[in-house]
């Protein structure tokens, strides 16, 4: 970082974009109700609808923020 960046944390950018504790439309994926960095698989779903919700949150980030989320895992 330099002196303009600052670091601002994912978990705080998600929960202030509404996406704390919330499922998708079907309620079979969502985020964990006290962390919201959790994806939770609740109805056994597949890989792909677990991107398709974790897109979901990005883009409610973006919008609300203007910033990028970057994924920290690996999607294969």
């Amino acid at each position: 970082l330099n002196e303009k960046e600052v670091k601002i944390p994912a978990a705080w950018l998600i929960e202030n974009a509404g996406m704390k504790g919330v499922k998708d439309t079907n309620q079979k994926v969502g985020t964990h109700p006290t962390q919201p960095l959790v994806i939770v698989n609740y109805e056994k779903v597949s890989g792909s609808e677990i991107v398709e919700f974790m897109k979901l949150i990005q883009k409610k980030v973006k919008e609300k923020f203007a910033i990028v989320l970057e994924n920290e895992v690996n999607l294969i």
